[in-house]
């Protein structure tokens, strides 16, 4: 049997603490839910107390991926199970985690005994959590919600045990998140026994059970038709997983499995689909969340009494545009199969009473633009080289109008240049999902219109950005603003998170409905509005908005503005700011 090699691990600091990557071999690849890379992030800032703890977690993996072979070398790779109930996938669920917590229970008692008759004494509940590789402080922060990221280490967890009894898990996916929940719980649960424990107290530990032995599942389907959930992996996998929309279609689709259950495709009804809407549209802004922070199923969250429910614009083009497209798609390919070809979305309204625009951001009066660009907070991040980032980030979205996570993934590398064939000398952020990212970063643009060159407009020139690049280039940076590291391969989830709460500090945020300035979308309200002030009906080959009434033929046909007509619009749209120039 092939053995994992227990090298001696590299941990790279993140933030205060270190972290490992542990690529999964290919052997074992397939039972792990399309995850292809785990992380280990430890929970001190001290190298030999990090490097303990990965080698700990890695004899941990090495463990598991040898579980996995012996099951392989048996006769077949672990079986999935497809077709799964809620309900079934619950029953899996609790039993792993008891057996979870069965093991962990019983590697405390013999590492305690073990350590008693070498050495007498007690052992404190905070020592004996270390050796058996429980972070209480994680867990109960995971289990609150106060931290999303804390959730990741346990997700992997529960995607590597749940494999290892057939049933992968898609990362981040609704069942991924509920079942790091319950790992995350039952962590807690060990804790509080150890805790006992080592008190003195006693406890009635059970054994831990053997995994069952996974023989090969009898088919769910009781006719030839395909599952759903087979229909819905051949409709993903005929998009760019990096598209903005097919995000939205790993949001949705599983939603619609979950509540139609994963069924012969032949045996789903206009009905049951109608109700999916009706539900969906019950649930209230960031579901996801309340379901996670609450442990209640969709349905009953939909049930509940919400002040504000989902907005129509939600409902339009995020939920029925995900089912129109898949109806559309399995109509053609799987029709033959048993699809029922009279699924539709047309005739399904939106009933609630949310109103059109009511979140939408407001432009930024010109006091507000001077309080964010020359108050004492803009002094400070100017004289400061570690605040580059905070400095440089508002001006950016100021004079590009650009979304947010299409300036944090800007690559100083390779992704602001001055070499376009036609406007040669000419700084410009090369906006697109090509080129080489940061580590941790999928790039990604909204739409076609999003791909653009943008000029770096001359006030941010005069400032220094230019050179602001060059070092970060000559330092091997790969991120743009490197203060705030990527969340879920998304490069500005940090920075937005940031610039929520700067506003919040600095007294400019503004929760009025229709007219909020709550966060960095309103500096694309602030530029459209600018141009429009001026009279330069051309600012979206700027800001990469779509023209209002132009379809995407005639959008072809004229084809991306050039770099130098685009340097004639971007001058003209100035403000009246002045901010304060950084330091060397």
């Amino acid at each position: 049997m092939k053995a994992d090699k227990m090298t001696h691990p590299t941990l790279e600091r993140h933030g205060e603490q270190w972290r490992h990557k542990k690529r999964i071999p290919a052997d074992v690849l397939p039972h792990f839910g399309g995850v292809k890379t785990l992380t280990f992030s430890t929970k001190t800032p001290d190298a030999r107390e990090a490097r303990a703890e990965c080698l700990r977690w890695l004899a941990d993996l090495s463990a598991q991926f040898q579980g996995l072979r012996r099951v392989a070398e048996g006769g077949t790779a672990v079986p999935v199970r497809p077709g799964l109930t809620p309900q079934e996938l619950g029953e899996v669920l609790a039993e792993e985690v008891a057996r979870f917590k069965a093991e962990k229970l019983a590697a405390d008692a013999s590492a305690a005994g073990r350590r008693l008759l070498a050495e007498g004494g007690a052992l404190s509940a905070e020592y004996r959590l270390s050796v058996i590789g429980i972070d209480r402080d994680s867990a109960r922060l995971a289990v609150q919600g106060a931290f999303p990221g804390v959730l990741d280490e346990f997700e992997a967890l529960a995607l590597r045990r749940m494999a290892g009894v057939g049933v992968p898990l898609e990362k981040s996916s609704s069942e991924a998140t509920d079942a790091a929940l319950a790992f995350a719980e039952a962590c807690l649960e060990v804790a509080e026994v150890v805790k006992q424990r080592a008190a003195g107290g006693f406890d009635s530990t059970p054994n831990p059970q053997p995994r069952p032995a996974l023989a090969a599942p009898e088919p769910v389907a009781t006719d030839a038709a395909p599952l759903l959930s087979v229909v819905k992996a051949a409709f993903v996998q005929q998009h760019d997983p990096k598209a903005p929309v097919t995000k939205k279609y790993e949001a949705v689709l599983p939603l619609f499995i979950e509540f139609m259950g994963d069924v012969p495709v032949s045996q789903l009804r206009q009905k049951p689909v109608t109700e999916f809407f009706d539900m969906i549209q019950r649930l209230p802004p960031r579901w996801l969340d309340k379901r996670r922070q609450t442990g209640k199923t969709v349905q009953e969250l939909a049930a509940m009494d919400w002040p504000e429910r989902m907005a129509e614009k939600t409902f339009d083009d995020t939920y029925k545009m995900a089912l129109r497209s898949f109806f559309k798609y399995a109509r053609v390919t799987f029709g033959d199969d048993g699809w029922p070809i009279h699924l539709t979305t047309e005739g399904i309204k939106y009933r609630g009473t949310e109103e059109e625009g009511k979140n939408r951001q407001r432009p930024m009066r010109p006091e507000e633009l001077r309080r964010l660009f020359e108050g004492p907070e803009a002094v400070a991040f100017a004289a400061d080289p570690s605040q580059a980032s905070a400095y440089w980030l508002p001006l950016l979205g100021l004079y590009t109008g650009a979304r947010i996570n299409e300036l944090c993934q800007l690559n100083p590398q390779c992704d602001i240049r001055d070499d376009d064939p036609q406007a040669s000398g000419v700084w410009f952020l090369d906006i697109t999902e090509e080129g080489e990212a940061a580590e941790g970063v999928d790039k990604s643009v909204k739409n076609k219109t999003s791909k653009r060159r943008v000029p770096v407009h001359s006030v941010l020139v005069g400032l220094g950005f230019v050179d602001y690049v060059k070092r970060l280039k000559d330092a091997g940076e790969a991120l743009l603003f490197p203060m705030w590291a990527p969340v879920k391969g998304r490069a500005a989830g940090g920075a937005e998170r940031w610039f929520r709460l700067h506003l919040q500090t600095l007294g400019l945020r503004d929760e009025t409905r229709g007219a909020r300035l709550v966060g960095f979308h309103a500096f694309r309200s602030t530029f459209m509005a600018r141009a429009e002030e001026l009279n330069e009906p051309r600012a979206d080959a700027i800001s990469g908005h779509s023209r209002e009434g132009e379809s995407a033929v005639k959008r072809g046909y004229r084809g991306e503005t050039p770099l130098r007509v685009k340097v004639e619009i971007l001058e003209r749209i100035t403000f009246d700011v002045a901010p304060p120039r950084p330091g060397p």
